[in-house]
């Protein structure tokens, strides 16, 4: 037997063990109220960034991520025509998705410089435009999506790539008080949110406090995360439609078995 493959196989078993620990622990304690992972002095220690440096490589986060979700795959299968089995299986997802989307992956990418022309693949090298950065974690958090057709698109075509019209909810020439209201309404998840010419994440605790993550072309010119009370990007923005994909089970379970997102084009 080759000597690499045992060295292999532990390096993705310590990467899934990370994705564990962050998902049962950060991510629920967030997901309750009781931990805001944006802010510096919160449980955790310090700002994202500067837990950044302590992280294992990129790819071996997203192998964790990877070898997580076809776990839960097989799950999903297995689970059969138990509902129980399988709405525990669906929860198990979403708190994956959420600590993916929200946590794990960003985190990489903080500071990364911004260029509307910008189709980095790497975090910290090269430049990233909005849609690129979002369908780029999409597609390190496990989604198959086509990820330079999707990046192009419009922020809406990206939201009902992934997920229905029911699930979207837009708040056009509205207030933004009126968008929060609306936001804090829709509950605790990540969310793809598109603006006038401009899309990004949010995700949303159960408290309602909530964090914009966007590849920010306006006065940060780079990958940031910040409160969405004090964003530029959201509150001078006209069009604001947002989708919670934890709450869809449509696209937790395509997600799950690795099924493909066709680009609305």
């Amino acid at each position: 037997m080759s000597p690499i493959r045992p060295r292999a196989r532990a390096a993705a078993a310590a990467a899934l063990l990370l994705v564990l620990l962050g998902a049962a622990v950060g991510w629920w304690g967030w997901w309750k109220g009781g931990f805001d992972p944006w802010r510096p002095g919160r449980a955790g220690g310090g700002s994202l960034k500067e837990r950044a440096a302590n992280l294992p490589p990129y790819s071996q986060q997203r192998a964790g991520i990877e070898a997580r979700r076809r776990e839960l795959g097989e799950a999903l299968g297995a689970a059969g025509q138990s509902e129980a089995a399988r709405e525990e299986t669906l929860d198990a997802a979403r708190r994956l998705l959420v600590s993916a989307l929200a946590r794990d992956l960003p985190a990489y990418w903080l500071g990364t410089p911004w260029d509307f022309n910008g189709t980095s693949q790497t975090p910290g090298e090269g430049r990233i435009a909005c849609g690129y950065f979002v369908a780029t974690l999409l597609r390190d958090a496990g989604f198959a999506v086509e990820r330079i057709p999707l990046a192009q698109q419009p922020s809406g075509n990206i939201l009902r790539t992934l997920t229905g019209r029911g699930n979207i909810t837009r708040t056009v020439g509205a207030s933004f008080d009126e968008f929060r209201a609306a936001l804090r309404a829709s509950g605790p998840g990540v969310y793809v949110i598109g603006l006038d010419r401009h899309v990004g994440l949010i995700a949303q605790g159960a408290d309602g406090r909530a964090s914009f993550i966007h590849s920010d072309g306006g006065r940060h010119r780079c990958v940031v995360v910040e409160p969405v009370s004090v964003s530029e990007s959201l509150r001078r923005s006209r069009w604001r439609e947002f989708g919670n994909l934890a709450s869809d089970e449509v696209l937790l379970t395509k997600w799950l078995r690795g099924e493909a997102f066709a680009t609305v084009r």
